[in-house]
């Protein structure tokens, strides 16, 4: 068997690395609902808070500025207070958005009922209305806080989510006499089942053009990405942005693979997808824009109305069958590679032999064959044994990709004393005749050479072997070796020693 060494284009890293990360628990959904189990089975509560903008007596008020210092929650089995947060924030709370909130808090805590929550706001809250600063009082801010009356049931091994919304219009007070007053006015809220979906170009290489990323983020803090140049493939995750730090935070990464990708391929490519991932945020305006840095390069994600990509992104279809001699390797593994000639990313796909045949199908972006068509080299590698197929991670013309690494093959269909065999795949709306961009690989078929003697040493052996239909005529010469051991590479079946 032979070691190979290379990297291939499985999708799933190269979705991974193009776009988001992960870290820190799911953040749940508002309304103080649990949305998922957590890794650690840990019951998380997260508290959030968020505003608008709005007017008082026909005057805008511009800025409403808080300082909240304190957060706890009161159990109701025996009135317990227990702090949540002790970290001082501070903040504009009319410039929080429900898609742009600040985290107040997100801790474990122990499951059960809660009968209120509590926070202490410092002394030095301010409101800005049209132009001119003023002082406002917050009645008992900083000694026992504001209160939010439960009951929060809070269930066990949950993310739990208390989404607090700011009511201004209520909340403000203005007496001539003694100026602005707050008495918060706080909600639980609720948000739209889909916050937006945003679509944007990312440069691959300029040999072939852009590809294009979908993102779609949810309520519940679930997302859903995919990057056309790979559109079987979906990546799902959940994510946190933190307005204050700008960062975009995910994690629970997941990727839908295909159906028919054998189980053992699956397990070892989500071997490689990381826990987590965290961006910097250059612009986060869910109304229009989500822009995203990336390797210090912005990509900006524009606002749509489906998750789908632009019509520009069409594609292309082709099937590759690869055929064994005999039944010798019925359901033994078959990797399949698919290399572009004008340095477009390869293309792999994994099947087991099914007697003689094993069949894969391929979607490519038409940008992978630009004019009409392009020239394609397909190989393929056979493998006795899964065990000694591995992945690893690497980059391919500078995205990172999953591929094959360090694998013992048993026998491939590349032969180095031949000129590959080129292809010419066409684009779907170019192809001359329906029977094109149907392609059939060969493995060679072995010599079977037969030895009629048992002792070498005496008499020169009768050798024999099966006449192939495309062989012409030639010698062959064999060489017989002693074995300085007994059966040193495992191979000997009769145990003898040559």
């Amino acid at each position: 068997m032979k070691k190979h060494y290379f990297f291939i284009g499985i999708a799933v890293l190269t979705v991974v690395a193009i776009f988001f990360t992960c870290t820190q628990p799911n953040m749940t959904t508002s309304g103080g609902e649990a949305i998922s189990d957590t890794e650690s089975g840990e019951t998380i509560l997260q508290v959030r808070i968020h505003d608008e903008p709005f007017k008082k007596s026909g005057k805008t008020v511009e800025e409403l500025n808080i300082t909240i210092v304190q957060v706890d929650i009161i159990r109701s089995s025996d009135g317990a207070k227990i702090t949540l947060s002790e970290k001082e924030q501070s903040m504009d709370i009319l410039k929080i958005s429900k898609s742009d909130p600040v985290v107040l808090s997100t801790v474990p805590v122990e499951p059960g009922q809660y009968e209120q929550l509590r926070l202490i706001i410092k002394d030095n809250a301010t409101i800005k209305v049209d132009g001119e600063v003023f002082p406002i009082t917050i009645p008992s801010g900083e000694q026992s806080g504001v209160k939010l009356k439960g009951p929060f049931t809070i269930p066990k091994g949950k993310l739990f989510r208390l989404d607090l919304d700011f009511k201004p219009e209520e909340s403000v007070l203005y007496n001539k006499g003694q100026g602005y007053k707050m008495k918060p006015v706080i909600e639980i809220s609720n948000t739209a089942q889909i916050v937006g979906i945003f679509r944007g170009k990312m440069e691959v290489a300029s040999a072939i053009g852009d590809s294009e990323t979908l993102i779609q983020l949810r309520s519940d803090n679930s997302a859903r990405i995919k990057v056309s140049r790979y559109p079987d493939y979906e990546m799902t995750c959940n994510y946190s942005y933190n307005s204050l730090t700008r960062q975009l935070k995910m994690n629970n990464i997941d990727i839908d693979l295909p159906s028919d990708m054998p189980s053992f391929v699956k397990d070892k490519v989500k071997e490689k997808i990381p826990d987590s991932i965290n961006l910097p945020i250059k612009e986060w305006s869910l109304d229009s824009l989500v822009a995203v840095d990336v390797g210090g390069k912005t990509i900006k994600l524009y606002r749509v109305g489906s998750f789908d990509f632009s019509s520009s992104i069409t594609y292309s279809h082709f099937t590759v069958t690869v055929v064994y001699p005999n039944l010798s390797m019925d359901e033994k593994v078959v990797l399949t590679e698919v290399y572009f000639d004008n340095g477009a990313p390869p293309l792999m796909d994994i099947k087991r032999l099914d007697r003689f045949t094993a069949t894969h199908n391929f979607t490519v972006p038409d940008s992978h064959i630009m004019d009409s068509s392009v020239k394609i080299n397909i190989v393929s590698y056979l493998f006795d044994n899964i065990d000694n197929l591995n992945f690893d991670v690497g980059k391919y013309g500078g995205d990172y990709m999953v591929g094959m690494s360090n694998s013992y093959y048993k026998e491939s269909t590349e032969n180095p004393w031949k000129a590959k065999n080129l292809y010419t795949l066409y684009r779907d709306n170019r192809k001359p005749s329906d029977k094109d961009n149907n392609f059939v690989v060969n493995f060679e078929k072995r010599l079977n050479i037969k030895m009629e003697h048992n002792n070498f040493t005496n008499d020169n052996p009768v050798v024999s072997w099966d006449k192939r239909d495309d062989a012409k005529h030639g010698y062959l010469v064999l060489v017989l070796v002693p074995d300085r051991e007994k059966n040193p590479n495992g191979d000997d079946d009769d145990g003898s020693d040559i």
